[in-house]
Order: structure tokens, then sequence, then C-alpha cells
């Protein structure tokens, strides 16, 4: 919800929003709604790690307090890396997807 409103503000770029929990999901699809961000934010209710999206269908997944509820931390990066666009072979330019993740962890 708000971060992906935040990026669509300070980006050209369509946002997909994840959201596991329906409650929070539903709010957040109305709170996009009022603050005018429908056409450049899409919410999507469901789990990463279900195979939602198509391989290599963006440039950047952004978690902020999300990776740390996922048991499966292979899995879960597996399946980022599947999701982020990869880097251009041959010289050509044009870089891969990225990955930022702000969390918790144990030392």
């Amino acid at each position: 919800g708000g971060p992906a409103r935040y990026m669509a503000s300070h980006s050209p770029h369509h946002v997909v929003a994840l959201e596991s929990q329906e409650d929070i999901h539903e709010k957040a699809m109305e709170w996009t709604q009022r603050c005018g961000f429908a056409k450049q934010v899409s919410h999507v209710r469901g789990d990463i790690l279900t195979g939602q999206h198509d391989e290599g269908s963006f440039d950047a997944i952004v978690s902020w307090l999300t990776f740390l509820h996922i048991p499966d931390k292979q899995e879960l990066l597996k399946v980022c890396h599947q999701l982020l666009k990869k880097k251009k072979s041959g010289g050509g330019g044009g870089g891969g997807g990225h990955l930022f993740v702000e969390d918790c962890y144990l030392k």
C-alpha cells in the first residue's frame, strides 16, 4: 500500500503491490484509489512463492519487513531471482533487475 504509492509518486514505472493478508490488501486498494494512484499501482493478494507472475517480469523487487515472515529463505531468493529481469548478454547494454530488502535478521 503505502510504500507502493510512494514509489509510484517518485517513478514513471508501474508498481505491483503484493499483500498476503486480505484485510490489509482491501484497505491498500481503497487508499490507492483515494490517493489517485490506481493507474500507477496494481494490488495483488497472494504469496510470492506461488508463481503468480512470469519469469523476468520485474525491473525491481522491494521488500520492507516482509522476508522475515517467509521461513524458506532459499526458495524465496530463488523466486525473486526468477522474477527479476535478466542482464542482457552480448555487450548490448541493459542491466538486470534489482532486489532491495530492508528487514530484521538474527546474528
